[in-house]
């Protein structure tokens, strides 16, 4: 039988098939894969992605067990599908060891719900969790959840003066600057890989959720305040944010990348993820981009600058030793 074939392509489709049509054996038999740190990484990764769609029972505690270690990332966002209220505890307790990008998913996943958001408030309010730690497009997400209850912790994170052309004057202005011309390209790449990686690609470095921007008019600094100030003043139709509610009270914010009949891909920060259209309670299109605005009121004023020379290379540079 194909089962039996000796071609490991083969097995682990039946297995994945046997996994989406309900089979119990072929469930447990992921939940062990998953479990396995001896098992191949791919085939755990494909274990959790298809006990995820199935909303397996057992995963959640197994997924307590994988927040150190290979697939940390994939099980921080496999916590955002279950609507548990010890979740955000778990999360947030593993915040303060883990890394940059580990803590960047745990950020994520706590703006998905609005139970999750109401935690990550208090721990700012704690600090245990830092304001500046949150990036913009999280922040965005977290005051479409909880409005006043998050700016009244965090402050306005869409406030941005009204007179555009005003503000990109004035960091035009500090461009002028001779603080500008000791600007580090190398930190300006550290601060790039911080703020604007996890959306774009520069020099095959970065995600692809956002625009290219190695071929763009970088040079031209007019050209960059417009679109970091102004995000969505000239935005095409696919870099147009939708807001995905689903019947169980997840919120996904991001692009849909794929759709049919049945179901849609919705691509967020770092995630792609299949929504059945069943699921969908609320579907709403925004006429702005998917980039946040307030982006630069994050940075200091040597961030900014060491930011805007990295931006301005032709070549990539080597990131700080």
């Amino acid at each position: 039988s194909v089962s039996a074939s000796k071609r490991k392509d083969l097995q682990s489709l039946v297995r994945l098939l046997n996994q989406k049509f309900g089979d119990l054996q072929a469930l447990q038999r992921a939940l062990h894969t998953l479990q396995n740190p001896k098992a191949p990484l791919d085939e755990r990764r494909l274990a959790l992605a298809s006990l995820v769609s199935q909303h397996h029972a057992d995963l959640l505690p197994a997924l307590n067990g994988l927040l150190t270690g290979p697939l940390q990332i994939d099980a921080i966002r496999a916590h955002g599908t279950f609507n548990e209220t010890r979740i955000p505890t778990t999360l947030l307790e593993h915040y303060p060891q883990a890394d940059a990008n580990a803590r960047r998913a745990i950020l994520e996943t706590l703006a998905t719900r609005k139970a999750f958001a109401l935690a990550l408030v208090t721990a700012l309010e704690a600090k245990t969790v830092l304001k500046q730690d949150i990036p913009a497009y999280v922040a965005r997400n977290l005051h479409g959840l909880l409005g006043k209850t998050f700016s009244d912790v965090y402050g306005e994170p869409l406030a941005v003066a009204g007179d555009k052309a005003t503000l990109i004057a004035s960091y035009k202005k500090k461009l002028g600057s001779s603080a500008f011309s000791k600007a580090d390209a190398s930190a300006g790449r550290a601060v790039f890989e911080r703020t604007c990686a996890a959306c774009h690609t520069l020099y095959d470095s970065g995600a692809k959720l956002g625009p290219e921007l190695t071929g763009s008019n970088r040079a031209d600094q007019d050209y960059i305040l417009l679109n970091i100030i102004d995000p969505s003043f000239d935005v095409p139709d696919a870099y147009r944010m939708v807001t995905i509610t689903k019947t169980d009270g997840q919120v996904l914010a991001g692009m849909v990348q794929n759709e049919d009949d049945t179901k849609l891909t919705i691509s967020m920060v770092g995630i792609n993820t299949i929504v059945a259209k069943a699921e969908i309670k609320k579907r709403a299109p925004s006429a702005i981009s998917l980039m946040p605005e307030g982006l630069l009121t994050t940075l200091t004023d040597k961030d900014f600058f060491n930011l805007i020379k990295y931006l301005q290379t032709s070549k990539q540079v080597e990131l700080p030793k």
